[in-house]
């Protein structure tokens, strides 16, 4: 499986990903950010390689089985994670990114929380569309799509509305995933909410509809240059 995440940040994400997957790309549109990154993906290599040979992870027992488990899979993977330029929209950064992956495309996209302006919406569907349109998944695994998984804080209804409805059109199906599934009890800690009690909710977008091509592979275009001039695009 190949996983890439955008806007990274510091990549924690991509990076637990990588103890899964065959190939992570964490990518991000600041510079800053992206030696951060590279900093990160070194680190975590380092403390993965010290921690496996020697089996001390300084956790309990609980912890230290699931490391364990996770060790094996990334062993018998031998991920490899790079770190990419990605201004969501640019045609030159998106081809980087798919290039590390080849022919086989990105089967999962990660973003955490990635919508946050209007301007942003339509850039970041384009390239998430593109990045997993050559996605070998669903040959592989019966049942399965190429999928962007997306955490996302509802701040404005008008944003997150906008998101889903272009997303839909674009060929995507949405579904919110439980969060008793990877929270104790589906609560949110209280420290981990926004001010006025906002949280963050998980959705998985599948990409089950391929009958357009993404517009990015099929001509040299920068969708919302700047986000300042978001295109009316094509889906």
């Amino acid at each position: 499986m190949n996983v890439c995440e955008l806007g990274a940040g510091c990549g924690l994400p991509g990076l637990v990903a990588s103890h899964f997957a065959k190939k992570v790309a964490l990518s991000d549109g600041n510079d800053v950010v992206l030696d951060l990154l590279r900093d990160n993906a070194q680190n975590h290599e380092l403390v993965r390689e010290r921690k496996h040979r020697t089996g001390n992870t300084e956790q309990d027992p609980e912890i230290h089985n699931e490391f364990e488990t996770a060790s094996k899979l990334f062993e018998t993977s031998k991920c490899r994670i790079s770190v990419q330029k990605c201004v969501w929209g640019d045609r030159s950064h998106l081809l980087s990114i798919r290039d590390v992956f080849g022919c086989q495309g990105a089967d999962v996209i990660v973003g955490a929380d990635v919508v946050q302006w209007p301007s942003v919406v339509e850039p970041l569907l384009h390239t998430v569309k593109a990045l997993l349109w050559d996605s070998k998944v669903e040959k592989e695994v019966a049942g399965k799509y190429p999928t962007f998984v997306l955490g996302i804080v509802k701040r404005a209804t008008s944003i997150s509305n906008q998101f889903f409805e272009l997303a839909r059109n674009m060929g995507f199906t949405s579904s919110k995933i439980p969060a008793e599934l990877y929270l104790k009890y589906g609560v949110v800690p209280d420290e981990c909410k926004e001010y006025g009690g906002r949280i963050t909710e998980i959705y998985e977008l599948t990409l089950t509809d391929r009958s357009v091509p993404p517009v990015m592979l099929e001509r040299d275009v920068i969708i919302g240059e700047t986000y300042e001039n978001v295109l009316a695009t094509p889906y």
